[in-house]
Order: structure tokens, then sequence, then C-alpha cells
């Protein structure tokens, strides 16, 4: 009975990681599909030099990646991460319905209300929705298998967003192409509000980011780190202070990260502009040509998993995470 029972939930955490990642993958293809056609947009449509069009798309996507800040507190805090994300998603549609609006009717305003909305929408969902696969398999290397396929299913809904979705796009315009992505994302966010009942939905636990400006500001008024440990007569935990330790020393590598990151912009925006002046021959999306990033990234992927590391390990190679990097 205790087996059958093990195997009902094993299922069932199975089928629910299965929406997760398929979810992903088509909010994956959506994204993709929005920004890869935005500074095709802004200066077909819109008519905007590509100076402009460059500063927007940098901007907009700047703000796409603080609002993760903005999700996870809400989860953490107040909402938990299910509602988060059911919230999340319902914002985002919200925006792509609004750029299909935009598409048929080009308006600078309309345009960029509605990608402000997809912003936040996506943004917010960005943190949360992998943890909440993560909630559904207690267990630790199914846990690690479950973030291998969302992975892997993330960039699989990119490549396919730079093959078919931007072609769409460019053959047939811009509305096709964004009314095909909102559909694909509302059917995702659908389905994973249909699968409510069988969904491990944890309750808000407090956000590692409010303990960390707690501990920073101990620190402050006491002059070191060290002064907000309990153990030396502050208020916060030893712990919390060796979490916020940790990230202090982890500083140096996210530094470097900004400079990988600014390069890594330049294909989707200046390269971008400098392939809209090649002939390409009209068969050739000039979007598409980032998905050799994406398509990379999943044709090296089983290679790296199934034959580089466990032949590493073979050898007695540690695999850490920093050795993967």
């Amino acid at each position: 009975m205790g087996r059958l029972l093990e195997e009902e939930e094993d299922a069932a955490a199975h089928d629910s990681t299965a929406l997760i990642v398929v979810n992903q993958l088509c909010e994956r293809f959506a994204w993709y599909v929005f920004s890869g056609t935005y500074i095709m947009y802004s200066t077909r449509a819109l008519a905007q030099s590509s100076v402009v069009a460059d500063a927007s798309y940098s901007n907009w996507n700047a703000l796409t990646y603080l609002c993760p800040l903005l999700g996870g507190l809400v989860a953490d805090v107040w909402l938990g991460r299910y509602r988060t994300v059911r919230g999340a998603f319902a914002v985002y549609v919200v925006g792509a319905a609004g750029l299909c609006v935009a598409a048929a009717y080009p308006t600078p305003w309309l345009f960029y209300a509605s990608v402000l909305v997809l912003a936040f929408g996506a943004g917010s969902a960005k943190p949360n929705v992998s943890a909440l696969g993560a909630d559904q398999v207690p267990d630790e290397a199914a846990r690690e298998r479950y973030f291998g396929r969302l992975y892997a299913a993330m960039n699989a809904g990119s490549t396919l967003a730079f093959t078919m979705g931007v072609s769409v796009a460019q053959t047939y315009g811009f509305l096709p192409a964004w009314a095909l992505a909102t559909a694909v994302l509302g059917a995702s966010a659908a389905a994973l509000a249909a699968r409510s009942g069988g969904l491990v939905k944890k309750e808000p636990e407090g956000s590692p980011l409010v303990v960390v400006v707690h501990v920073l500001g101990d620190a402050l008024r006491g002059g070191s780190l060290d002064a907000a440990r309990r153990s030396a007569g502050g208020r916060r935990d030893d712990d919390d202070v060796d979490m916020v330790r940790s990230l202090r020393d982890l500083a140096p590598c996210f530094c470097l990260l900004v400079v990988f990151w600014g390069a890594q912009a330049q294909t989707t925006t200046t390269l971008f502009n400098q392939a809209c002046q090649l002939n390409l021959h009209g068969w050739v999306p000039v979007a598409s040509l980032a998905v050799f990033n994406s398509g990379c990234i999943v044709a090296l992927m089983p290679v790296c998993d199934d034959v580089v590391f466990p032949a590493l390990r073979r050898r007695g190679v540690a695999v850490t995470t920093t050795r993967r990097i």
C-alpha cells in the first residue's frame, strides 16, 4: 500500500513538472518572438532610427531582468509562488494582447505601454515558475533532472521562436506572428491554471532579499558584517550573515558577467541592425541569426550531460558548478 502511494505521488510530480517544462517552452517561444521582432517593429512600423530602437530595446530588456526581484519578493512575502505565477501570467497575456493591437494599428504609446506590461508579467513570473516546479519534486536527483529538462525546453522554445516565429513576422507581418505567440502563451497559462489542484503550493516563507537588506543595514551601523552576528552581540542569525558574506565573495564573478552580457546584447541590437543592411537573399529572417546561440545550447547539452561530464567523473574529476562554467 505504501509503495502504491509512493508511485502515485511520483506520477503526480512527474505530470506537474512536465506541465511546467512545457509551459516554459511555450513562454520562451512567445517571449523571443516578441523580443526578436522588437527592433524590426520599431524601425519599420514606427519609423524610428536604429539608435532609438536599440536604446529602447536595451532599456526594456533591463527592466524585464529587474522585475524578477519584484516577483520573487511578492511570492516570498505575500502570495506564494503559485498565485504569483498566475497573476504574472495574466499580466503577461494582457501585454501580449496589447502588442497584437499595436501590430494592427501601429502607435508608439500603445506599443510602449504593451511592452511595459509585458516586461512586468514576464519578469515577475521568471523566478517563480522554475522554483514552483522544484517544489513538486523533493528528491534531489529528480530535481536535478527536472532542471536539466527545463533548461533544454526553454532553449528549444527560443530556437523555435528564432526560426518559425520570426519567419512568420518577416513573411506575413507582425500581427500573425504576435497573435501566434499570444495564443501559445495564453494556452500554456490556461493549462497551468487548470492544473491548480494537482500542484504543491508552498506558503510564503520570507524573502532572502529582505534578509540581505537587514543584514547589510546592521553591518553598516556596526561597521562590519561580523557586527551583525547574533553571536557577536548583533541581531541577525549567523547563517544569514554567512549567506551575505558568500554573496559578497561572489561579487567579482557577477561583475565579469556584466562584460559577457554586454557583448551578448549586441547580437540583438547593433549586430541585428548590421544584418538588416546585408543581402540575405530573402530566405533567412534577420532575427533568425540569433538562433545559433540557443541552437548550440540545445545541441551541446546532451553531449555535456551524457558524454563529457560522465567521462570526467569516471576519471575521478568532480564536476562542480564552477567547473561546468
